[in-house]
């Protein structure tokens, strides 16, 4: 165990007392969602992929806390000097130095970051809170573990868990300098948005990359996000060992995200044992790299048997492993659909009957919204993409359905009901 001065020494590289707290660009949407969760005795929970923006988050919400730093114990775990053995006692320890150096009886705002990496923190939680040794507790994590299973019966009622995802299209505007407001605004900037949009099919909306203006630095970036997502959030914790056959299999999923496959498909394509690709798949959404799209059918057993699709969370590390982004920039928009509509928090299924549907968007336990993606209609296309939507609108008695192109816009009727054309860019904005 770290001595208690090495754990101050830490601590004071990490924190901002008697400094000025890191100005960060607001995210709003999550700033507010944060105020709102501002309640005695609740954990409040942001996970998500790595780099997505959850520590930035940290320093929004202690700038909105606290006047004084002093009040603030921010712990960042993914710090090597911790150690290799992460537990309870390192939190005491740290709390302990941080009353005895800084802040002995005034108020305390604990923030821990990338906590599911301390076995056992959601008890010490617990017990810190029915000790009133902190005043609110905030946790990070990239893992979809953080509040499942053993973690969410030990705090059960005690969390509040916000989802972060990258940024939004709106964002990585904001990010780049254009503040998109009233209708009249976008008009106006439409050029420069549309520049915008290539970049952010292209490049993702990681919050550092967007900000990075220089190309190779942006594909470095990337790079390194997913290496550190496959060694930290896959190989160390589920303990893998062959490193290249995990490395094939997120490959094989960033090359063909969007297509319908399924579990034994893909292990005949990598020639990789049936449970080994079915384990791999499982860590990779518990470390929110990819997120699965079943089949809609009113048979659960018939859905779950089905093929399904995954989507990875991020344009920029599908493009990573993309030979060419105009050979891949239909199922960039494909993508950046999928990760706009499951940030709403609404269940998602693809409608598969004599044609397919990309999207059907679930309003309670009905079909509220049928979506389709594609690069642009043309007449090689308009039959299938068209007739696939109105299958699916005259399957779930929907009047209205969507199809989101990269450029064109158009209303029309077929088949009795009402079918709008509209362009990527104005539909991620609306």
């Amino acid at each position: 165990m770290l001595s208690a001065e090495k754990i101050y020494e830490i601590l004071l590289d990490w924190n901002f007392w008697g400094k000025e707290f890191k100005t960060v660009i607001p995210r709003d949407s999550y700033r507010n969602r944060l105020s709102v969760f501002r309640v005695p005795n609740k954990i409040i929970a942001l996970s998500g992929i790595r780099r997505c923006g959850k520590t930035s988050l940290f320093y929004e919400e202690m700038a909105d806390l606290a006047k004084d730093p002093k009040n603030i114990l921010y712990i960042n775990f993914e710090d090597d000097r911790f150690g290799a053995e992460r537990s309870p006692e390192l939190i005491r320890s740290a709390l302990e130095a941080y009353r005895q150096h800084v802040n002995p009886e005034g108020e305390c705002y604990l923030f821990l970051d990338e906590v599911q990496t301390v076995e056992g923190w959601e008890r010490w939680a617990r017990t810190a809170y029915d000790l009133a040794q902190v005043n609110r507790i905030y946790v990070t994590g990239s893992s979809s573990q953080l509040l499942s299973g053993d973690f969410a019966s030990s705090i059960s009622g005690r969390y509040l868990g916000i989802d972060v995802f990258p940024l939004t299209f709106r964002e990585f505007l904001l990010f780049n300098g254009l503040n998109i407001g009233s209708p009249a605004s976008i008009l106006n900037a439409k050029v420069r948005i549309l520049e915008l949009l290539d970049a952010y099919l292209k490049w993702g909306g990681f919050p550092e990359a967007a900000l990075e203006e220089n190309d190779m630095r942006r594909k470095e970036l990337l790079s390194s996000y997913l290496d550190t997502i496959i060694y930290k959030d896959i190989v160390a914790r589920h303990e893998i060992r062959n490193v290249k056959k995990i490395k094939n299999v997120v490959r094989y999923f960033l090359s063909n995200d969007t297509l319908k496959t399924n579990v034994n498909s893909a292990s005949k394509s990598l020639r990789i044992n049936y449970r080994t690709v079915g384990d791999y798949i499982s860590y990779m959404k518990e470390a929110y790299l990819i997120e699965e799209l079943n089949r809609y059918d009113y048979s659960l057993k018939k859905q779950l048997a089905s093929d399904c699709k995954y989507y990875c969370t991020d344009a920029g590390l599908v493009n990573l492993a993309a030979f060419s982004f105009s050979e891949q920039k239909g199922r960039l928009l494909e993508n950046a659909v999928f990760n706009h509509l499951h940030r709403s928090g609404e269940s998602l299924f693809f409608f598969s009957g004599k044609n397919e549907c990309d999207f059907l968007v679930m309003k309670g336990n009905k079909v509220g919204t049928a979506v389709q993606a594609c690069w642009e209609i043309d007449g090689k296309n308009r039959e299938r993409e068209v007739g696939g939507l109105l299958e699916a609108m005259k399957e779930f008695g929907l009047q209205e359905g969507f199809i989101i192109t990269y450029g064109q816009e158009e209303s029309f009727s077929a088949g009795g009901k009402n079918i709008f054309v509209i362009p990527l860019w104005k539909w991620l904005l609306q």
